[in-house]
């Protein structure tokens, strides 16, 4: 049993907290590409699909996606439900690996996360903002303590949350636009329920939300 326990977590370590990443065509701006750094929900592992590729192609960065830091199963990933200091250091060795090659810019990273991803990218905003340049959070949820204290000082932070959800996890967003509302522009979008092909595809949603973190957009109103 401790032999098949070892060999498993020998095998986990070569997928937890691995990168997917993809860049635009061409060369980089002066300083490199700006960066954003994806947190799937639990469950979930990092897949980068031709529809995110062509949406952050267009936007001009560098895209990344990070399995969990903990396998659950193959293709099935989590983060951590204690502390989120697995996550950052997953994050930074993404980073220190991959800039040099992709000539990343990293004075500017943003964060962009779902589900439990969001709670540990909301927690890392708080935490770590000399690391971060904004956040889009997605409906954070989980069992991490939320932080209570924000370090970050103007930041764009987009926080979304859904209907559908919880009470529980409806006011963990609006806790977090609470305690990041006072030293940085926060914006909040609601919305009765998930993307679908009914009601229009998250990129369509969230693109210009997502350009507004970025500094590029004065209005963060989601898409249709």
């Amino acid at each position: 049993m401790a032999t098949t326990k070892a060999r498993y977590q020998q095998h986990a370590a070569k997928f937890e907290g691995k990168p997917h990443y993809a860049i635009p065509s061409g060369d980089p701006p002066a300083g490199g590409w700006p960066t954003i750094i994806y947190l799937h929900p639990y469950g979930k592992a990092a897949t980068i699909i031709p529809e995110d590729r062509l949406l952050f192609a267009e936007a001009g960065v560098a895209y990344i996606e990070l399995n969990g830091t903990q396998m659950l199963a193959e293709g099935s990933f989590r983060w951590s439900n204690y502390s989120s200091s697995s996550t950052q250091n997953a994050i930074q060795r993404a980073l220190e690996k991959l800039a040099p090659t992709l000539k990343l810019n990293l004075q500017q990273v943003y964060l962009t996360a779902r589900g439990q991803g969001a709670l540990h990218a909301a927690n890392l905003m708080a935490n770590y903002p000399q690391f971060y340049a904004g956040a889009m959070l997605i409906a954070p949820k989980g069992r991490l303590p939320p932080a209570k204290l924000s370090l970050a000082e103007n930041k764009r932070i987009m926080i979304a949350y859904y209907d559908r959800q919880n009470f529980n996890d409806r006011a963990l967003a609006l806790n977090f636009a609470d305690l990041f509302r006072g030293n940085n522009q926060v914006e909040i979008a609601n919305f009765p329920e998930g993307e679908s092909a009914s009601n229009g595809s998250w990129q369509t949603r969230y693109n210009r939300p997502l350009l507004w973190v970025l500094g590029r957009e004065q209005d963060a109103s989601p898409g249709a």
